[in-house]
């Protein structure tokens, strides 16, 4: 099975793949897929497109590199071997890499199940999100139509309606307002409600990859 993934590009995001198991190991160790890049697998990310840094064999093979450049930094420097064939016992080929047993741990068995992110949902609070949104909304049109109506029969009118429509401004501006607040107050508590559910997704996030980072 094979993997397709999205790049981004100036003029925006490209979708490339499918590739084979030995390309993505070499697209993720060149890091030309990010923790940010989307990925699609039939069955890692069971036939979904989510977030590299949401599947499980992404994760092992960035800490594969973390390691290994961490222990390239720790080796002393060594003269450089003179002989092509020393020189192919010091240091593996690219293929040799990307066929090595500890690559393949990650990418054998793509039938089998793998642990992929998925956030708790709550419908209850989306759904009180929303009823915020739509009664934001219709107040604040409540109140553009009130002063609206009044505004334009006031134009429309002669000098007796203009008076009129002074004196009806002055009943109708506060009861506009008091419109305005309300929609204010009820976008604002539809913010901090999608704000504290994007907390709590990434603290779930983050408990999921630290768990299956180990």
């Amino acid at each position: 099975m094979s993997w397709s993934y999205f790049v981004t590009t100036i003029l925006g995001e490209d979708q490339l793949g499918p590739v084979p198991n030995d390309e993505f190991v070499e697209l993720v160790m060149n890091k030309v897929i990010k923790p940010t890049s989307k990925i699609h697998h039939p069955s890692f990310t069971r036939d979904r497109w989510v977030e590299a840094k949401e599947v499980k064999p992404f994760l092992e093979l960035r800490q594969q590199l973390a390691n290994r450049q961490a222990a390239e930094k720790r080796k002393p420097e060594q003269v450089k071997p003179t002989s092509v064939e020393s020189q192919r016992n010091a240091e593996p080929s690219d293929e040799e890499l990307s066929q090595s047993p500890s690559r393949k741990i990650e990418l054998e068995e793509p039938g089998r199940s793998v642990a992929v992110f998925e956030p708790r949902r709550y419908p209850g609070i989306s759904a009180v999100i929303v009823i915020f949104y739509v009664v934001a909304v219709l107040l604040a049109l409540s109140a553009l139509l009130m002063v609206g109506s009044v505004v334009t029969e006031g134009l429309s009118g002669g000098r007796e309606v203009a008076q009129g429509t002074l004196a009806a401004m002055v009943l109708v501006l506060p009861m506009a307002s008091m419109l305005l607040f309300g929609a204010v107050v009820n976008f604002a508590l539809a913010q901090v409600l999608r704000l504290l559910v994007h907390v709590q997704e990434n603290t779930q996030r983050a408990a999921f990859n630290s768990e299956n980072s180990k």
